[in-house]
Protein backbone atom coordinates (compact mmCIF):
# COMPACT_ATOMS: atom_id res chain seq x y z
CA UNK A 1 0.00 0.00 0.00
CA UNK A 2 1.30 3.31 -0.70
CA UNK A 3 1.81 5.68 2.58
CA UNK A 4 -0.21 9.00 1.42
CA UNK A 5 1.86 12.25 0.81
CA UNK A 6 0.08 14.11 3.95
CA UNK A 7 -2.65 13.15 6.70
CA UNK A 8 -4.27 15.68 9.19
CA UNK A 9 -6.59 13.81 11.64
CA UNK A 10 -8.51 15.98 13.49
CA UNK A 11 -6.11 19.17 13.36
CA UNK A 12 -7.33 22.03 15.53
CA UNK A 13 -5.30 25.74 14.68
CA UNK A 14 -6.20 28.39 16.43
CA UNK A 15 -4.74 32.12 17.30
CA UNK A 16 -6.04 35.70 18.96
CA UNK A 17 -9.09 34.36 19.96
CA UNK A 18 -9.50 33.05 16.13
CA UNK A 19 -10.21 29.27 15.09
CA UNK A 20 -8.61 28.76 11.47
CA UNK A 21 -8.94 25.49 10.84
CA UNK A 22 -11.32 23.20 13.08
CA UNK A 23 -11.04 19.46 13.79
CA UNK A 24 -9.98 19.07 9.79
CA UNK A 25 -9.24 15.24 9.09
CA UNK A 26 -7.89 14.99 5.32
CA UNK A 27 -5.47 12.45 3.33
CA UNK A 28 -3.87 13.58 0.28
CA UNK A 29 -2.65 10.52 -1.63
CA UNK A 30 0.81 10.40 -3.17
CA UNK A 31 1.15 11.66 -7.23
CA UNK A 32 -2.24 13.52 -6.75
CA UNK A 33 -2.74 17.24 -7.68
CA UNK A 34 -4.67 18.42 -4.73
CA UNK A 35 -6.73 21.63 -4.27
CA UNK A 36 -7.97 22.91 -1.40
CA UNK A 37 -11.37 25.10 -2.41
CA UNK A 38 -12.65 27.91 -0.76
CA UNK A 39 -13.36 31.79 -0.57
CA UNK A 40 -10.55 33.86 1.38
CA UNK A 41 -10.92 33.64 5.32
CA UNK A 42 -11.37 29.45 4.63
CA UNK A 43 -8.23 28.24 6.12
CA UNK A 44 -6.34 27.32 2.81
CA UNK A 45 -3.12 29.18 4.28
CA UNK A 46 -3.18 27.90 7.37
CA UNK A 47 -3.34 24.26 5.97
CA UNK A 48 -0.37 24.77 3.91
CA UNK A 49 1.47 26.42 6.27
CA UNK A 50 0.87 23.14 8.63
CA UNK A 51 1.31 20.75 5.39
CA UNK A 52 4.57 22.37 5.07
CA UNK A 53 6.02 22.51 8.44
CA UNK A 54 5.99 26.16 8.77
CA UNK A 55 3.10 26.37 11.33
CA UNK A 56 2.24 24.04 14.36
CA UNK A 57 -1.79 23.24 15.03
CA UNK A 58 -3.04 23.64 18.13
CA UNK A 59 -3.78 19.89 18.47
CA UNK A 60 -4.58 17.20 15.84
CA UNK A 61 -2.02 15.07 14.10
CA UNK A 62 0.26 15.77 11.39
CA UNK A 63 2.64 13.38 8.73
CA UNK A 64 4.09 13.74 5.75
CA UNK A 65 4.99 10.61 4.20
CA UNK A 66 4.86 9.16 7.62
CA UNK A 67 7.38 11.95 8.95
CA UNK A 68 5.94 14.01 12.26
CA UNK A 69 6.63 17.82 11.51
CA UNK A 70 7.02 18.70 15.10
CA UNK A 71 9.74 16.03 15.94
CA UNK A 72 11.48 16.08 12.58
CA UNK A 73 11.38 19.43 10.86
CA UNK A 74 14.19 19.16 9.44
CA UNK A 75 13.32 15.72 7.16
CA UNK A 76 10.45 17.37 6.33
CA UNK A 77 12.12 20.46 4.74
CA UNK A 78 13.74 17.75 2.85
CA UNK A 79 10.43 16.30 1.65
CA UNK A 80 8.24 19.68 0.94
CA UNK A 81 8.72 22.87 -0.65
CA UNK A 82 6.76 25.68 -0.71
CA UNK A 83 5.75 28.64 -2.84
CA UNK A 84 7.35 31.94 -1.37
CA UNK A 85 5.10 35.22 -0.37
CA UNK A 86 6.13 38.18 -2.19
CA UNK A 87 7.93 40.60 -0.10
CA UNK A 88 9.15 44.03 -1.12
CA UNK A 89 12.52 41.99 -0.21
CA UNK A 90 11.99 39.71 -2.75
CA UNK A 91 10.94 41.79 -5.36
CA UNK A 92 14.24 43.64 -5.08
CA UNK A 93 15.92 40.49 -6.43
CA UNK A 94 16.36 39.62 -9.91
CA UNK A 95 14.19 35.55 -10.96
CA UNK A 96 17.71 34.19 -10.75
CA UNK A 97 19.06 35.10 -8.01
CA UNK A 98 15.43 34.52 -5.94
CA UNK A 99 15.47 30.92 -7.70
CA UNK A 100 18.96 30.50 -6.47
CA UNK A 101 18.11 32.03 -2.77
CA UNK A 102 15.78 29.30 -2.58
CA UNK A 103 17.40 26.14 -3.58
CA UNK A 104 20.56 27.46 -0.99
CA UNK A 105 18.02 27.87 1.48
CA UNK A 106 17.03 24.34 0.88
CA UNK A 107 20.61 23.11 1.20
CA UNK A 108 21.88 22.79 -2.27
CA UNK A 109 25.53 23.75 -3.01
CA UNK A 110 25.75 27.50 -4.44
CA UNK A 111 26.81 25.59 -7.93
CA UNK A 112 24.06 22.85 -7.89
CA UNK A 113 21.70 26.04 -6.94
CA UNK A 114 22.26 27.70 -9.61
CA UNK A 115 22.07 25.06 -12.26
CA UNK A 116 18.64 24.01 -10.91
CA UNK A 117 17.57 27.35 -11.73
CA UNK A 118 18.60 27.81 -14.30
CA UNK A 119 16.61 24.98 -15.48
CA UNK A 120 13.51 26.24 -13.84
CA UNK A 121 14.13 29.61 -15.39
CA UNK A 122 14.01 27.56 -19.05
CA UNK A 123 10.82 25.46 -18.34
CA UNK A 124 8.78 28.76 -16.72
CA UNK A 125 9.29 30.16 -19.51
CA UNK A 126 11.12 33.00 -17.82
CA UNK A 127 14.43 33.13 -19.96
CA UNK A 128 13.72 36.68 -20.99
CA UNK A 129 13.57 38.36 -17.27
CA UNK A 130 15.96 35.80 -15.56
CA UNK A 131 18.19 38.91 -14.57
CA UNK A 132 15.60 41.51 -14.32
CA UNK A 133 14.77 42.75 -10.83
CA UNK A 134 11.19 41.00 -10.20
CA UNK A 135 9.16 44.38 -9.01
CA UNK A 136 10.27 45.38 -12.98
CA UNK A 137 9.30 42.49 -14.52
CA UNK A 138 5.72 42.15 -16.28
CA UNK A 139 2.42 40.72 -14.84
CA UNK A 140 2.37 37.32 -14.56
CA UNK A 141 6.26 36.68 -14.15
CA UNK A 142 5.41 36.28 -10.21
CA UNK A 143 2.89 34.10 -10.36
CA UNK A 144 5.57 31.56 -13.02
CA UNK A 145 8.53 32.63 -10.11
CA UNK A 146 6.64 31.56 -7.29
CA UNK A 147 6.02 27.96 -8.16
CA UNK A 148 9.18 27.78 -9.71
CA UNK A 149 10.60 28.60 -6.32
CA UNK A 150 9.01 25.92 -4.78
CA UNK A 151 11.04 23.44 -6.95
CA UNK A 152 14.77 23.53 -6.70
CA UNK A 153 15.22 20.83 -4.62
CA UNK A 154 12.79 18.63 -6.30
CA UNK A 155 10.63 18.07 -3.24
CA UNK A 156 8.47 15.12 -2.86
CA UNK A 157 5.11 17.31 -1.97
CA UNK A 158 4.65 20.95 -3.30
CA UNK A 159 2.62 23.34 -0.96
CA UNK A 160 1.29 26.33 -3.41
CA UNK A 161 -0.79 29.43 -2.26
CA UNK A 162 -3.12 30.23 -4.71
CA UNK A 163 -0.36 29.89 -7.23
CA UNK A 164 -3.37 31.41 -10.09
CA UNK A 165 -4.22 34.52 -8.24
CA UNK A 166 -3.58 37.17 -10.60
CA UNK A 167 -2.41 34.88 -13.14
CA UNK A 168 -3.33 35.39 -17.40
CA UNK A 169 -4.17 32.32 -19.29
CA UNK A 170 -0.66 32.14 -20.76
CA UNK A 171 0.94 31.67 -16.90
CA UNK A 172 -1.94 29.34 -16.20
CA UNK A 173 -1.45 27.32 -18.80
CA UNK A 174 2.57 26.99 -18.04
CA UNK A 175 2.11 26.34 -14.41
CA UNK A 176 -0.65 23.98 -14.86
CA UNK A 177 1.26 22.00 -17.65
CA UNK A 178 4.31 21.77 -15.67
CA UNK A 179 2.43 20.78 -12.55
CA UNK A 180 1.26 17.58 -14.29
CA UNK A 181 4.06 16.78 -15.14
CA UNK A 182 5.40 16.98 -11.52
CA UNK A 183 2.97 14.29 -10.51
CA UNK A 184 3.43 12.39 -13.61
CA UNK A 185 7.56 12.13 -12.47
CA UNK A 186 5.57 10.93 -9.35
CA UNK A 187 5.51 13.58 -6.71
CA UNK A 188 2.30 15.33 -5.10
CA UNK A 189 1.10 18.90 -5.27
CA UNK A 190 -1.42 20.77 -2.90
CA UNK A 191 -2.29 23.87 -3.65
CA UNK A 192 -4.88 26.17 -2.53
CA UNK A 193 -7.13 28.55 -4.98
CA UNK A 194 -10.65 30.06 -4.38
CA UNK A 195 -11.10 29.82 -8.28
CA UNK A 196 -13.50 26.29 -8.43
CA UNK A 197 -13.10 26.75 -12.34
CA UNK A 198 -9.38 26.56 -12.14
CA UNK A 199 -9.73 24.05 -9.71
CA UNK A 200 -11.92 21.29 -11.49
CA UNK A 201 -9.44 21.89 -14.16
CA UNK A 202 -6.30 21.36 -12.90
CA UNK A 203 -6.56 19.31 -9.93
CA UNK A 204 -7.32 15.79 -9.37
CA UNK A 205 -8.59 15.86 -6.30
CA UNK A 206 -10.61 18.96 -4.68
CA UNK A 207 -11.78 19.79 -0.94
CA UNK A 208 -13.93 22.22 -0.08
CA UNK A 209 -13.41 24.12 2.80
CA UNK A 210 -15.22 26.86 5.08
CA UNK A 211 -14.01 29.11 7.91
CA UNK A 212 -11.60 26.09 8.69
CA UNK A 213 -14.13 23.05 8.01
CA UNK A 214 -13.99 20.96 5.69
CA UNK A 215 -17.55 21.06 3.33
CA UNK A 216 -16.54 18.09 0.84
CA UNK A 217 -14.18 16.75 -1.21
CA UNK A 218 -14.09 14.31 -4.61
CA UNK A 219 -12.41 12.67 -6.78
CA UNK A 220 -12.18 14.60 -10.31
CA UNK A 221 -12.66 13.13 -13.94
CA UNK A 222 -9.54 12.86 -15.85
Amino acid sequence: MIRPALVLSRVLHRYDGTTAVEHLTLSVPTRSLYGLLGPRGAGKSTVLDIAAGLRQPTSGRVRVFGVDPSSDPTAVTGLVGSSPRRTPELAALTARELLVRAGTRRGLEAEVAARHAQELLHAFALGEVADRVIADSPAGTWQRLAVAAAMPHFPRLLVLDDPFAGAGAHDVEIITTLLRRYVSAGRTVLLATDSRALAERTCTHLAVLDRGRLTGQRILPA
